[in-house]
């Protein structure tokens, strides 16, 4: 655990807080500023929950919070990677522009704040907000940069914690944050690999008809070769996640039930998000860091006090996130976050559905598949490979990604790459004075494909 905030400078504060009005109990009279609990699961496929059409009862407490919030249907992330996709989230911009393309102990650079790219965490800090974060998973320990700007900060001893020793760890932050406003990080690892769910939660899901008709219509493999040689049924692995699924479902209640019970939830803006989804035996892929659909679609729902709930349909990038929140939330801080977010507001009455960029993790992943770009819309997905064939995905009427139109609509294909090719430069023009601001520490772009869009005339 760390702890960034002397108990004199915490005093402080909370002085000046009470004397400007501002102070989480509202003692001058004034409204309360709202508090932000933001929470994350790592590895979570947004179509194995129930409020975005699974076939399995995995996750009724957040299907209700879906119900009650503004929902988002089409949530793309720009990366399938835990550290690049958080810095993604909490900075609005992609990882081209904040330079974090893969896990630290797996390639990549640790997030190095500046004065003109920092953390939403930061921002809040600065605006009088209590800060804290409790991380369940290494990827996202105090070596990686996403610390920054968070008061309290506790992650794992080892790899991971589940989600009962992460809430308890809430809790106890809790006794703290009662009087203040704040803004509470929360991330679960539990649906990551390996899939071992609890005890009371290993046989809650069995192959049936309904998971094999499941499988059948996505081409699932049937079975995966373990490092021994030996095969395991992809079912039984999937069984074993939804468990995990329906076991944090429970604990996610607990999260909530107790903030209603300390009467904190009436001010308490709520988002819940993941940072990517998993294979699970799609498309062949036990994991994730590639660009396929079930990888790169997260559930996305925010949570306003007296906000009207409503489903959001157009396509949007996880970036969007925050700024999107702003717009629903005007009490909250925003400083200059609005200065350096690629992110937009998604409800605007004047927001128009753009494509959407993402990335695969070829840094970490130390596979033969050639590493890859992607661009999404409503209708159509663009599989960008510099080294390899560009592919082109139907989605309204391909939407497992099953058969390659490219051969049947060449000038789709042509406009699409020529705008990801224009996306992709722009993002490497403000990923370049990100990374002078910070002196260079944020990690470069691929060098290779830079110089290919520099050849093609992108870059001048």
């Amino acid at each position: 655990m760390i702890d960034r905030l002397s108990g004199a400078r915490r005093a402080l504060l909370s002085l000046l807080l009470a004397a400007l009005g501002l102070a989480g109990g509202g003692c001058t009279g004034k409204a309360a500023a709202p508090n932000l609990l933001l929470i994350t699961i790592d590895t979570l496929r947004a179509d194995h929950l129930g409020c975005y059409g699974y076939f399995r009862d995995t996750s009724p407490t957040i299907d209700s919070l879906a119900g009650e919030s503004v929902f988002f249907e089409r949530c793309i992330v720009p990366m399938a990677t835990t550290l690049p996709s958080h810095t993604s989230l909490l900075t609005g911009t992609y990882p081209i522009e904040h330079g974090v393309l893969a896990n630290v102990k797996r390639g990549g650079y640790r997030f190095t704040p500046s004065p003109i790219l920092r953390s939403y965490a930061e921002i809040a800090r600065d605006a009088g907000y209590r800060t804290a974060a409790v991380v369940s998973g290494a990827p996202l320990n105090d070596e990686t940069g996403i610390e920054a700007g968070f008061d309290r900060f506790e992650q794992p001893e080892k790899t991971e914690t589940i989600a009962e020793v992460t809430n308890k760890k809430v809790f106890r932050l809790l006794d703290d944050l009662e009087e203040e406003s704040f803004f509470l990080w929360v991330h679960y690892y539990d649906p990551h690999f390996p899939y071992k769910p609890p005890k009371a939660y290993r046989n809650t899901f069995q192959t049936d008809d309904g998971l094999d008709r499941y499988m059948t219509e996505r081409r699932f493999a049937r079975n995966i070769a373990l490092p021994t040689g030996e095969k395991t049924p992809i079912a039984s692995w999937i069984n074993e996640y939804d468990g995990e699924i329906r076991y944090l479902d429970d604990q996610i209640a607990v999260l909530i039930d107790t903030l209603r019970g300390r009467g904190m939830l009436k001010n308490t803006v709520i988002v819940l998000t993941a940072d990517h989804g998993e294979g699970v035996g799609q498309h062949g892929r036990t994991g994730h860091s590639f660009t396929w659909e079930e990888q790169l679609l997260s559930p996305l729902m925010i949570l306003v006090p007296g906000e009207k709930p409503r489903k959001v349909t157009e396509t949007i990038s996880l970036v969007d996130a925050l700024p999107t929140l702003f717009a629903l939330t005007p009490g909250l801080p925003r400083g200059d976050f609005a200065s350096q977010a690629s992110g937009r507001n998604a409800v605007g009455a004047d927001f128009t559905p753009e494509p959407v960029l993402s990335q695969d993790c070829a840094i970490q992943r130390h596979d033969p598949e050639p590493a890859n770009y992607t661009l999404t819309t409503k209708k159509w997905k663009l599989r960008y490979e510099p080294e390899g064939t560009d592919k082109l995905f139907d989605l309204e009427n391909d939407p497992y990604e099953l058969d390659d139109a490219a051969g049947r609509f060449p000038d789709t294909l042509a406009a699409m790459k020529h705008t990801l090719l224009t996306i992709l430069a722009k993002q490497e023009k403000t990923g370049e004075r990100y990374r002078a601001a910070a002196g260079d520490t944020l990690q470069q772009f691929d060098p290779a494909m830079r110089e290919k869009l520099k050849g093609l005339g992108y870059l001048n």
